[in-house]
């Protein structure tokens, strides 16, 4: 999208190009070798002094206090131009929630320099001081020498943490660590802070998997990366490397390209053979053509050494250098930018000379400012042309999905002030960076300064896209002690949820017996999001229970049987001794465990299991054997019963288990069965938990 000067609508595209006046504020001094300042996602800037202090400022540049001093496991820099100390810092993305920073220093530990990455957290209680003795070390390795210590920390687009590393220091890169796979010297480094403990390699990293190489290399080749960054509207990564003898560069690497990228050192300064070769490495230099080109180099001519690298302005404030790339010479102070040519090129033009910047550092709102190393100060960068960016984010076309809103941004800073139109349309819609487009059509942004300057924004055309069919594919219903069932949605690959719902599964036990209602929720990939609902039921389980099982069967006769009743009746009878509806007693002072299961015609099954104890009786000890008797006459058919007991149930079966007779009996009692047929019968003597059992055969 071009940036075009409401005041300068008329003018050709080739008039408008402008050198932007920079000029540079000092907005926080008194300061201790800054070498690096950022924000944390709000309006506060953090100052990082190479000594070991970040101190922290708001919006105003106010000093808030020291948010945190490593400074006694620093190893100290020496005076002049020492490249040891603390040297990065990055905010977690997510740092409002976790409170997470990374820091970079060096450490000397039993005589040997190192590199450190480690995380820190703030104060739950102050969020301007984080805990000194919160440190989680991350990463470290071996500095054979004090210089080219790399320092830069970053987390790019995909959410994961990028570290800058030099080739070890000296000169000429002497252990050729440029070309070495095995060290993590003269790299960037990729890894995954969120997984792992510390961490985790991105499975995608470029030499995942490959022997004798460090899997967290994402490049290489690098002399020393001092300063590089993302372009937070498109992601591309910018590294300003700088050079040994006669050329300092810098490079993209543009997002979504193949990660592995061979930056050349120390075989190549810039796109020039540097006549060193490999070194100790024993490998041979790579071909010209393997190697990832800068986009942009210069020579040392003029006194000029030692590149910073920048950004690529994305503030709201100066049109004149949005979208360029801003680096310096630290040599010579000299500001460049590099404006983009559309092909791929680069038109470097220096627009400011005099300061000798040891960083540059970016605000929440994209504003820039650099570290002076001269001034002990923060400076910040502004442009005399009265021309705010009139930028909408989403490109030039956005989608809204059916019956939704798709959110328009323009670039945010609270010096300015937003009208939104749709074109044909002379009313105002909204009047925040952002707008909630609820149509189709064409928008723009006007943005304004205080002052009375204005720009205009290209249009955007806002397009409707279908929301997506969705269909959500339910059982009817399931049994309250069923395992979970698996949820099926179409199109596949959304979300389910409702009570019972754990990822794609449904377990009717967590919930229980009701009826429950179910979503899938799906996204397309162009964003639109559509819902299908439907209920299930989880039915409850039938009651099961047994017919008068005793706990106690006492008897004098082996292999009795009973007759097993349960309810409801249609189950099936198991367990030891047990074949159909008869339980077969064939061991004394035995334990018989008896299980019924029974299924409804819906389908849901319930089981209950109990026991008898099968004891022989004990004769005069045993009341219902030595105070009841039986006589029957089996040829008359006539039962005889006498009892000195009372409540004593007297119950007769057949050989089917069919019930003959139940009845509470006390005294003498006789029972008339001469209908039935001749064979075999079973009687039962049923007092409180004692039973007896016995046979009668009636011959007739």
């Amino acid at each position: 999208m071009k940036k075009i000067a409401l005041a300068l609508l008329l003018l050709p595209l080739s008039l408008m190009a402008q050198t932007p006046s920079i000029t540079l504020t000092p907005v926080i001094t008194g300061l201790s070798r800054p070498v690096f300042a950022t924000h944390c996602g709000d309006s506060r800037l953090f100052v990082v002094e190479q000594a070991g202090r970040i101190k922290v400022y708001d919006s105003a540049y106010n000093y808030l206090g020291i948010y945190l001093n490593v400074a006694n496991i620093v190893t100290q820099p020496a005076t002049g131009g020492d490249e040891r100390g603390l040297l990065g810092l990055a905010f977690h993305p997510n740092y409002a929630q976790n409170g997470y920073l990374y820091i970079n220093y060096t450490r000397t530990v039993n005589g040997q320099l190192k590199s450190f990455i480690s995380r820190y957290t703030v104060f739950a209680s102050n969020p301007n001081k984080a805990d000194s003795l919160s440190a989680l070390e991350i990463l470290s390795f071996n500095q054979p020498y004090s210089n080219h210590n790399g320092g830069c920390l970053a987390f790019g687009p995909d959410g994961y943490l990028y570290i800058g590393t030099g080739d070890g220091g000296s000169g000429n890169d002497p252990q050729g660590n440029g070309q070495k796979l095995n060290t993590y010297l003269a790299k960037m480094l990729r890894i995954d802070v969120d997984n792992g403990s510390p961490y985790v390699v991105p499975s995608d990293n470029p030499f995942v998997g490959t022997a004798n190489v460090n899997p967290e290399i994402w490049a290489y080749g690098l002399r020393n990366p001092w300063r590089f960054s993302f372009d937070r509207i498109n992601g591309n990564l910018w590294i300003a490397d700088v050079g040994q003898n006669n050329y300092e560069e810098v490079n993209v690497h543009y997002n979504g390209d193949p990660a592995g990228d061979n930056y050349g050192w120390r075989c190549f300064e810039g796109t020039n053979s540097s006549g060193l070769g490999s070194g100790t490495t024993g490998l041979s230099c790579p071909n010209y053509n393997d190697t990832h080109k800068p986009i942009y180099e210069y020579t040392h001519s003029g006194g000029e050494c030692s590149i910073t690298g920048g950004y690529v302005y994305r503030g709201a404030l100066y049109n004149s250098m949005f979208g360029d790339y801003l680096c310096t010479d630290y040599c010579s102070g000299k500001i460049r930018r590099l404006i983009e040519n559309g092909d791929g090129t680069f038109t470097p033009e220096i627009i400011y000379d005099g300061d000798f910047t040891v960083s540059f550092a970016e605000d929440r709102w994209g504003e820039l400012y650099i570290c002076s190393a001269t001034q002990s100060a923060i400076l910040k960068i502004s442009e005399g042309n009265c021309e705010p960016v009139a930028y909408i984010t989403n490109g030039d076309t956005a989608a809204i999905c059916a019956g939704q809103s798709v959110q328009l941004k323009a670039l945010q800073n609270p010096a300015l002030s937003y009208a939104w139109y749709k074109t044909g349309n002379v009313d105002v819609l909204g009047t925040t960076s952002t707008f909630d487009a609820t149509s189709t059509g064409e928008y723009y942004v006007v943005v304004s300064t205080a002052n009375g300057c204005s720009s205009i924004s290209p249009n955007i055309t806002v397009v409707e896209k279908p929301l997506p069919d969705v269909q959500i594919n339910l059982f009817g219903s399931v049994c309250a002690n069923e395992s979970p069932v698996s949820l099926e949605g179409t199109p596949s690959g959304g979300s389910f949820s409702g009570s019972g719902v754990t990822g794609n599964t449904f377990d009717p036990v967590v919930v229980g017996v009701g009826q429950y209602e179910i979503s899938y929720t799906y996204t397309e990939p162009n964003g639109c999001t559509n819902t299908a609902s439907g209920s299930v039921t989880v039915d409850p389980l039938p009651e099961v229970n047994f017919v008068n099982l005793p706990d106690t069967i006492c008897t004098d006769v082996l292999n009795s049987e009973i007759t097993l009743q349960a309810q409801p009746a249609g189950g099936v009878f198991s367990g030891n001794g047990v074949k159909g509806n008869i339980l077969t007693l064939s061991s004394f002072n035995t334990t018989y465990g008896v299980t019924y299961t029974y299924t409804q015609p819906k389908g849901c099954t319930n089981t209950i299991t109990d026991s008898i104890y099968f004891r022989l009786c004990t004769g005069v000890n045993d009341l219902l054997f030595s105070h009841t008797h039986i006589f029957p006459s089996p040829t008359t058919g006539i039962i005889f019963l006498q009892t000195t007991l009372s409540n004593l149930t007297f119950e007769l079966f057949n050989t089917s288990g069919q019930l003959l007779i139940s009845k509470l009996v006390s005294g003498n009692e006789s029972f008339n069965i001469a209908n039935q047929p001749a064979g075999l019968y079973f009687y039962r003597l049923v007092q409180q938990n004692e039973v007896k059992t016995g046979k009668i055969e009636l011959t007739r």
